[in-house]
């Protein structure tokens, strides 16, 4: 079977390049499988050879969304692409478009949505027009939160992700890792601007504290001798072991990472309108994973609790606990490549 996961409206982040990855490599090699999208995520991926051809759609400015429905500009180059390859199955990541949706049943085209739980009014607006019901199967991933099921063809599941070995125990903080995933959102302007006067605060005080910083496409700059920047790394996952402390985002898959890899954190959530990134970032400290810090919060927060934890260590370990309880959480459910197999058999 030919098949197609596309990536609209993505904005560079990278939950939907870990999504495509990590999906595409699990999927039965008698199957063909594509990537339709329209941002470029070679530069951001950890797979050295991809088990998908990449097809670029044309892109256009941001839209916001409503439940994950946009408008998508640019359908008819899409329908050519589709038919063009004989695409059987259409899997979308968290975005969609209804003309889409309707061309695939009139060309009796299989429909796939994976998303992870919308924010409560979005949810409410997507049961309320119904949105999900034109989908042959909608699967959405296992949170830290989760509400309950607003369709009868919605099911939640728990996400696929490559297997990594959990990080040693931190003995003191003198590695900080940050990073803003794609760096592809307006927040991550915000993100890096609460991140620098932070940085510039602590070195003061700390001039052996070296930080890392993934930048993605944002375009933060610091010429502080103990900061290194570096667009992405092809070793992401060996690079987040060998650090003690992590400041990120809240994106569902740096989430998993975080968890799989027992690594504490502070999040501080980007400003998104159908993920809720912010209670996301709540449950991660209300689970004993880290902690939380809202962007709009004053800037010394930050500041003053990475001085403290690098004067008091103590706080980032013991927590093996709360991680396999936590990872216990997520996967509970079958797994998502596994459903998607059922669903193209």
């Amino acid at each position: 079977m030919n098949i197609a996961i596309i990536s609209l409206g993505s904005g560079g982040t990278m939950g939907h390049m870990s999504l495509t990855t990590n999906l595409s490599s699990k999927i039965p090699k008698k199957n063909k499988v594509f990537l339709f999208s329209d941002h470029n995520y070679s530069d951001f991926s950890n797979v050295k050879k991809p088990k998908f051809k990449f097809i670029k759609i044309p892109s256009q400015k941001h839209q916001k969304s409503v439940g994950g429905k946009i408008n998508y500009l640019h359908k008819k180059i899409l329908f050519s692409k589709l038919e063009k390859n004989k695409i059987e199955t259409l899997i979308f990541s968290t975005f969609y478009d209804l003309e889409i949706l309707k061309y695939c049943k009139k060309k009796r085209i299989k429909t796939i949505l994976v998303s992870y739980p919308l924010r409560d009014s979005h949810r409410e607006i997507v049961k309320l027009r119904k949105y999900y019901s034109l989908f042959d199967k909608v699967f959405t991933l296992n949170d830290l939160h989760n509400p309950n099921t607003i369709s009868n063809n919605e099911f939640f599941v728990s996400p696929t992700i490559p297997e990594n070995k959990p990080a040693k125990n931190i003995k003191e903080v003198r590695k900080i890792l940050i990073t803003c995933g794609g760096g592809g959102r307006p927040s991550a302007e915000i993100f890096f601007k609460i991140i620098l006067e932070a940085i510039k605060r602590i070195s003061k005080k700390y001039s052996n504290i070296q930080f890392t910083i993934i930048k993605g496409n944002s375009k933060v700059k610091c010429k502080s001798p103990n900061v290194k920047i570096l667009k992405w790394s092809n070793n992401f996952h060996k690079l987040l072991q060998r650090q003690d402390l992590i400041v990120s985002e809240a994106g569902y898959y740096t989430l998993l990472d975080l968890i799989k890899l027992n690594k504490p954190a502070i999040l501080i959530p980007g400003e998104r309108r159908i993920d809720n990134q912010e209670l996301r970032a709540i449950k991660f400290q209300e689970k004993g994973l880290g902690w939380a810090i809202l962007p709009n919060e004053e800037s010394t927060e930050l500041s003053n609790l990475v001085e403290s934890l690098i004067k008091n260590s103590k706080n980032l370990k013991n927590k093996k606990k709360f991680f396999n309880k936590a990872w216990k959480e997520i996967f509970s459910k079958d797994f998502l490549d596994k459903k998607i197999i059922k669903e193209i058999q």
